[in-house]
């Protein structure tokens, strides 16, 4: 462990493969006064990075993070006991890695909650290990705190980038309300690559729900948006999500449906819900319906339907679902069957 806070210069750290160019590679954002605009120190900024077996990855994030040039940094690595080269690359980096340890656990949202304990900035963001920062988000974010003090969350732009970097589209990304999103519940377009939360906010123990496997970062925010935490969007803050056919969010497509289906049925059983909201929400849910269907979960699609179709908002036949249902009652078999079909 090393518990130094200064982030290195571009000259400091390992040089990079030959092949990677730009940033987080040969570029670095500009380095900063000593103390910020109104001559206060520089908030303590904590990221966390949850790791398992993304060697082919992590050290652009690992780089996309030091290389912020962020004068009060604390940088926290929980690898769940990878096998590939991920510790290898890890140890190249220790001087300026604050915390780190690899060891089998209970998977990402186990991390999480092990990394967020440990953090002790004010702000706290979290990059997982395919994904990574842009160039001056760090400094963009404590200026936002410092001239707008009374937000939880802030948040900014996030790109898509394919497995080598190359964007594919922007996420929409502005001032955030629920109820212009709400429609696409529960994926509100608020995402963790370019997420900071106050200490304030998780420090009342208002961690990840380990039960999630791949939405937890969903439920977690969705979850704090709802309990009321203000959040201010703040341009200069940017990541990058990474889109590639082994990431988690397509090799366990139909467990993050079901997870989706699932947030959005504990959300409508809430008594604080507008009926306006309400209503939106339940679009949202009908939209995740459709989406554990093409994953060929035919079980947890029946399972959810049916709560979807408990709801008061619910009030009109709905013959399409109506028609998945009975196309699911056929089995998983059946189902994939019947998706590649029509594909």
């Amino acid at each position: 462990m090393n518990l130094a806070m200064q982030s290195p210069t571009l000259e400091k750290i390992p040089i990079p493969p030959l092949s990677k160019t730009g940033w987080p590679w040969t570029e670095e954002s500009p380095l900063l006064p000593h103390t910020m605009p109104d001559g206060r120190a520089w908030p303590k900024i904590s990221i966390v990075t949850p790791s398992f077996n993304q060697g082919r990855f992590i050290e652009e994030t690992i780089r996309s993070v030091l290389l912020q040039n962020y004068p009060n940094l604390e940088y926290i690595i929980i690898d769940g006991g990878s096998t590939d080269k991920t510790v290898e690359i890890i140890k190249r980096y220790e001087p300026w890695i604050s915390y780190w340890v690899s060891e089998k656990d209970r998977g990402q949202a186990y991390a999480l909650n092990k990394g967020f304990r440990k953090a002790t900035g004010l702000l706290i963001g979290w990059q997982n290990s395919d994904d990574y920062y842009g160039l001056s988000t760090f400094s963009a974010c404590a200026v936002a705190l410092m001239e707008s003090p009374e937000f939880d969350i802030y948040h900014g732009r996030t790109w898509l980038v394919d497995s080598d970097g190359k964007v594919i589209n922007e996420v929409p990304s502005s001032e955030f309300n629920l109820m212009d999103r709400a429609e696409s519940f529960p994926l509100i377009d608020l995402l963790n690559q370019s997420i900071f939360f106050r200490r304030t906010v998780l420090g009342k123990q208002q961690f990840v729900d380990e039960s999630y496997r791949c939405g937890m970062d969903t439920e977690l925010i969705t979850r704090l948006v709802l309990a009321g935490c203000k959040t201010k969007y703040v341009s200069g803050i940017t990541g990058f999500y990474r889109i590639y056919s082994d990431a988690k969010t397509f090799t366990e497509g139909s467990t993050s449906a079901a997870e989706a289906c699932r947030l959005c049925a504990m959300t409508l059983t809430r008594s604080d819900l507008s009926q306006d909201l309400r209503k939106q929400i339940i679009k949202g849910f009908r939209k995740m319906l459709v989406a554990l269907f093409r994953s060929g979960d035919a079980c947890q699609f029946r399972a959810y339907v049916k709560k979807y179709w408990r709801t008061s908002e619910v009030d009109e036949l709905d013959f399409d679902l109506v028609a998945r249902f009975g196309i699911s009652l056929l089995g998983n078999k059946m189902l994939k069957w019947f998706l590649r079909l029509v594909a």
